[in-house]
């Protein structure tokens, strides 16, 4: 759901849609245990640190995969110690 929010026009939805099919990734859909985790940190962590849900239902739902994180912004999941991230740079 974030990727399509740096979209700027459906052609680009689409492109990233056909990225992520012929990528091999796979896609997890929100489900109750992640958007529960997901409001646990989100209560935990937006006050003090200013962590928005977009980024508690990615940590969420790395963190309930057992899947490392890769991200391009390692600061916005420092404040959630149990999570496995790996940064890249482009």
């Amino acid at each position: 759901m974030e990727l399509v929010t740096g979209c700027r026009n459906k052609d680009e939805i689409r492109l990233l849609k056909r990225f992520l099919s012929n990528g091999g990734f796979k896609v997890i859909p929100l489900d109750e245990e992640i958007g529960h985790r997901a409001d646990l940190w989100l209560e935990e962590h937006f006050l003090q640190h200013g962590v928005g849900l977009a980024d508690c239902l990615i940590a969420a739902t790395a963190s309930l995969s057992g899947w490392p994180l890769l991200t391009g912004n390692v600061k916005h999941f420092r404040h959630f110690p149990a999570l496995e991230v790996e940064g890249f740079k482009i």
